[in-house]
């Protein structure tokens, strides 16, 4: 079997192993050593207090201890080694020695954990050398070499990304173009002169649709554009507007089906690669529902498309929550660590122990009964040099 980049991380294994070897040997001899010529402090880490860069007698030695026990456990048990040295470190964390011994340790781990997912890969057992290369990268996150490796054990298996979905189709919506002034109006009169007469004040030219209704109004407003204008004369004439052209729009009664008829929207037919079935473009279709409030979606299963008419804004807020979804099938590495937990404690002592009994006092009639039988047994103890 080929493993990329093999030689290559030998190579390197072999310098980092010399170099941790050295490390340790030279943290163990500065046990004696710094008695004599004690260490130079390091600077207070960052976000750190100075009373958390002070550390108490107790804490001295308590670190110091630590620090004892993982130099001891570090050649057979290194992954028990570095919570000993973790622990020095965060007590007295300006300690250069418990800080070196701290960081080695790390890289050591990380170290046997490439080293044995490079001999898991080439021996073919590609699950194994993925969880060594994640456990080294849980050590150390910004190992290149490690996420290198990472790379190479998934190869094949790594799921290759859809392309994103495309727009295939659009037609965008209508804009309408009135003049940029303000206007004031105070009227007395019917509600369709009323929008006309707006209209018209802003260069527009407005068709008055026969659903809505002729009525006396009262309308004063001041300083307003078109769109304010027509918003609160629409509130009062219980209508809505929709762009024809650039100068030109339509004024219908504000009902549902008019808006279903008339409203301007603009419409994009999304091709949706890797969905091919039902269930997975409806939902889709549901989240576009959902999320963007959107009626009039048309999935299109033997094309994988997706036709969607909504307002100019609401869809291009749709096509960039399309464009960034990932329609590839999800894949979940899980770690899982089984435990033996025992919820009883029991003790075999040869007998069975009642976990409840009951005491009671015996009747004077039952002595009398007894006592023939208890002066059997004093003559045989007699007649046997038994003390009773």
């Amino acid at each position: 079997m080929s493993v990329p980049g093999y030689n290559r991380s030998m190579r390197w294994s072999w310098f980092f192993s010399s170099v941790i070897a050295f490390a340790f040997a030279f943290s163990a001899e500065g046990l004696c050593a710094d008695r004599q010529n004690p260490l130079p402090q390091l600077p207070c880490p960052p976000n750190s207090s100075e009373a958390q860069c002070t550390p108490s007698r107790h804490d001295l030695k308590e670190a110091k201890a630590a620090f004892a026990h993982g130099l001891k456990l570090q050649q057979n048990s290194p992954d028990q080694a570095l919570p000993e040295f973790e622990h020095a470190a965060q007590l007295v964390p300006r300690n250069l020695e418990y800080v070196t011994a701290r960081e080695m340790a790390r890289q050591q781990l990380v170290y046997t954990h490439i080293q044995r997912g490079n001999s898991e890969l080439e021996s073919g057992k590609q699950v194994e050398a993925l969880a060594d290369f994640r456990s080294a990268l849980n050590l150390d996150p910004g190992n290149q070499f490690a996420q290198e490796r990472l790379r190479d054990a998934v190869g094949d298996a790594a799921p290759k990304p859809a392309e994103p979905p495309t727009v295939v189709e659009e037609s965008p919506e209508i804009r309408l173009l009135p003049n940029q002034n303000q206007a004031s109006f105070h009227f007395r009169g019917d509600s369709r002169d009323l929008l006309t007469t707006i209209a018209t004040s802003f260069g527009v030219s407005a068709q008055v649709d026969e659903s809505v209704t002729s009525r006396r109004v009262r309308f004063d407003i001041d300083d307003v554009d078109f769109y304010k204008a027509m918003l609160v004369a629409g509130q009062v004439t219980k209508t809505f507007w929709s762009p024809l052209d650039d100068k030109h729009a339509l004024i219908a009664a504000d009902t549902p089906d008019n808006h279903r008829q008339y409203e301007r929207m603009a419409m994009r037919t999304f091709y949706i690669p890797g969905v091919d079935t039902p269930t997975a473009l409806n939902d889709i279709v549901n989240l576009l529902r959902n999320l963007f409030e959107i009626k009039f979606v048309t999935p299109n299963v033997p094309s994988s498309t997706l036709t969607v008419r909504a307002p100019q804004r609401v869809l291009d807020a749709a096509t960039q929550f399309l464009q960034g979804l990932d329609s590839t099938r999800p894949q979940v590495l899980i770690d899982i660590k089984v435990y033996q937990i025992s919820n009883t404690l029991m003790r075999d002592m040869g007998v069975h122990i009642p976990n409840q009994f009951n005491l009671f006092e015996p009747a004077k009639s039952a002595e009398f009964d007894l006592q023939p039988a208890f002066g059997n047994v004093r003559r045989w103890q007699d007649a046997h040099g038994r003390q009773p």
